[in-house]
């Protein structure tokens, strides 16, 4: 009643997922094949259909074809598995949507995609339209394609005359099969003519599009893709001179950016008039907190040849910012020490210094010049001529002891009386 066998369960489809170096079709070696430039088919290794057979993958065979750098991708199907191990060899139209150069990478993948009911195509010359029945021409030509994406450029051959046309749109997917399906093809007025031009930069060949042209302006719109850093640029031309078309070949041109599309300068800052940024009018160093603990160069110090310190000058006598801090404390009440004028013990009042005798005179703060010794009081600019100096005597070179407390000799009031 029941049967049992080896092939009971279906087995499980696995995914083909494999990176290949790309060459275009005129690479191959060989006869020239313009069987698959004219298609959408590609040429695999003899290993990839060894691996295709194990993974047990689905027919017709559907390949996603991804570039990396760029990412940009299509879908082909496969021709023939005679190619270089390590290499597949793709038509030129693919490789140029694929944004991929002679022997780059390129990751190919199995894929399941629903059958095309609807498809709609654009050339890109008018030169299409001028054939007598392009719709049929074009569904003959399909029959080379394995399967379509939405966006791509295809390329068909027609009477020895190569055709680009774009693929607008396609249903139900972005991406559908065309192999053995019943599918409405519809061909829309194709653009403006636009010439497209060639250009080798950094041995890389880039191609450009002429999108728009305005006589008379000295105006040409171009879009180009430029490969800088694994990264694609567009940019367009807006002005030549002296003319619409020039050449650029050993030339002296200035060379000038607009701003790009969607840019915003950033806003800047207003200044007052002398020169600050709003928000800083205050001295940001009366914003710091005071130090503390200890301070470097802050000390009174001493001189080297032990005599005291002069006078300050004003701009040394000018209070510190601690001196005008103690400025604004409100005054002590009360009893404060060592703050009284102070009283002699014999009775007699103190002498008041006048003005003549509180201030130094000339001969009294004029040091004498010593061998060895800097100036301090030294001007910048200036010459100081010595005359007449006389060496010091030996009496200023005895040091004077200076004046100690309860250290004198004494005398007594009483007289000494005499032995008899």
């Amino acid at each position: 009643m029941f049967q049992f066998g080896f092939n009971m369960f279906h087995e499980i489809s696995r995914p083909f997922n494999m990176t290949y170096k790309c060459y275009s079709v005129s690479m191959l070696p060989g006869n020239e094949r313009q069987d698959v430039e004219r298609g959408g088919k590609i040429i695999m290794p003899p290993s990839a259909l060894e691996q295709l057979t194990r993974l047990n993958i689905e027919y017709p065979m559907i390949f996603k074809l991804t570039n990396k750098k760029t990412k940009r991708v299509t879908h082909c199907g496969v021709l023939e598995f005679v190619a270089d191990e390590g290499k597949v060899y793709l038509p030129h139209w693919m490789m140029t949507n694929l944004v991929v150069e002679e022997g780059a990478l390129l990751q190919i993948e199995s894929v399941s995609l629903p059958v095309a009911t609807f498809s709609k195509f654009q050339p890109l010359s008018e030169d299409f339209l001028d054939i007598s029945n392009p719709k049929a021409v074009l569904e003959n030509c399909l029959r080379n394609f394995s399967c379509l994406t939405n966006g791509d450029v295809i390329a068909i051959k027609y009477n020895s005359k190569v055709y680009e046309l774009c693929v607008l749109e396609t249903k139900p997917g972005n991406a559908v099969i065309i192999i053995e399906c019943d599918m409405n093809v519809s061909v829309s007025p194709s653009p403006s003519p636009r010439r497209r031009v060639a250009i080798k930069y950094n041995s890389k060949v880039y191609e450009l599009c002429v999108l728009e042209t305005k006589p008379g302006n000295a105006v040409i719109i171009i879009e180009c893709d430029m490969n800088y850093n694994s990264k694609v640029y567009e940019l367009c031309v807006l002005e030549t001179k002296p003319g619409n078309a020039v050449i650029i070949i050993e030339c002296d041109m200035n060379v000038e950016f607009a701003p790009p599309v969607g840019y915003k300068e950033e806003e800047r800052v207003p200044r007052d008039e002398g020169g600050a940024a709003s928000g800083m009018d205050e001295d940001p160093q009366s914003m710091m907190p005071e130090p503390s603990g200890f301070v470097a160069f802050s000390g009174e110090g001493n001189r080297l040849d032990g005599k005291k310190k002069k006078l300050l000058s004003e701009s040394e006598s000018e209070p510190s910012a601690s001196q005008s801090k103690q400025s604004m404390m409100p005054e002590p009440s009360g009893f404060v020490a060592f703050s009284g004028e102070g009283n002699r013990l014999d009775g007699k009042k103190k002498k008041l210094l006048s003005e003549s005798e509180s201030e130094p005179s000339a001969s009294q703060s004029k040091q004498q010049y010593v061998r060895g010794i800097p100036d301090y009081d030294y001007v910048v600019g200036t010459l100081k001529f010595i005359r007449n100096s006389r060496p010091p005597s030996a009496k200023e070179d005895t040091p004077t002891e200076p004046f100690t407390a309860f250290k004198g000799e004494g005398f007594t009031l009483r007289t000494a009386k005499s032995k008899n």
